[in-house]
């Protein structure tokens, strides 16, 4: 069971074997400067940062649309 204010997600096999590789590759240095001290804190990093994206696309497409 996750601590309080978590929730457990379940992903396809590659999904995680895409993550789990790329957090591996990254230099010590970037993963120092966000902050990113577990797998599981890379994969809420890049969750964060693809929805703050597809929240970007949404608005730019309502506005031109309208």
């Amino acid at each position: 069971m996750p601590k309080k204010g978590f929730k457990t997600i379940t992903v396809r096999e590659e999904i995680y074997d895409w993550f789990k590789k790329q957090y591996e590759s990254l230099p010590a240095e970037y993963k120092a400067r966000h902050g990113l001290t577990s797998f599981s804190g890379f994969c809420s990093y890049m969750l964060a940062k693809m929805i703050e994206q597809e929240k970007k696309h949404t608005q730019e497409r309502k506005a031109h649309e309208a």
